[in-house]
């Protein structure tokens, strides 16, 4: 189930103190803070830069017909909008990936198909073709590097960046193979040090109890 807290103006956005003796929350930008960029909505998804230390946020703020991402500078300590995002739907996922910053969630193109969006600095570019359409629950990358995708919707899978290219995790081995044909959701998925991908939510196998699910790089097992 989706996070649907408002966001309100004193909590915002908050980082922890690293002082173990005095710790404390603060809002991310004091003064600048989130609610100065936007007045209301929620925050689905956090990623930091690994060098800048910028931080990017998705989730349902921004006009009635579109979304956007809102991004915190470390350097200048204030939010502002990341390029024009423009989205017709809610963002559920962002990563900060070797590509760049890549979002995902409810939002598609003109001919109504969901995409993977990357920032290139001022804009938002689509990022590569999905090989099913569905909402994107979930981006993340392994020990290696590699991308990968949760993706829900009349078939729920998990997706790879091969090349220039997103691919089923699987192919013919797909996760479908190893669960009913009972409805399917992924509510989130992850990575171990040795790059096994797991996936867990309402994933029915024989029993129809809710299962995880592991793909061991040729493989999808319970």
């Amino acid at each position: 189930m989706k996070n649907t807290n408002l966001i309100f103006t004193a909590l915002a956005f908050v980082f922890l103190s690293q002082s173990k003796l005095n710790a404390q929350w603060i809002e991310l930008g004091g003064s600048n803070g989130f609610a100065n960029t936007w007045s209301s909505g929620k925050i689905n998804t956090v990623a930091v830069g690994r060098q800048t230390n910028n931080v990017f946020v998705g989730g349902d703020f921004g006009s009635t017909s579109t979304r956007e991402v809102s991004r915190y500078g470390a350097s200048t300590n204030n939010w502002t909008r990341a390029g024009s995002f423009l989205a017709n739907g809610e963002i559920f996922s962002i990563a900060v990936t070797q590509y760049g910053t890549l979002a995902g969630g409810a939002f598609n193109d003109a001919n109504g198909q969901h995409y993977i969006a990357q920032y290139t600095g001022t804009d938002w570019v689509q990022f590569g073709t999905i090989p099913k359409d569905g909402w994107i629950e979930k981006i993340i990358t392994d020990k290696s590097n590699n991308i990968y995708a949760g993706i829900n919707g009349d078939s729920s899978c998990v997706i790879k960046l091969s090349g220039s290219n997103w691919v089923e995790l699987g192919g013919a081995n797909s996760m479908a193979n190893i669960l009913s044909a009972s409805t399917k959701q992924i509510f989130s998925i992850c990575a171990d040090p040795s790059n096994n991908v797991y996936a867990c939510g309402s994933l029915y196998a024989g029993s129809g109890w809710n299962r995880v699910v592991k793909f061991n790089g040729n493989n999808w097992s319970l």
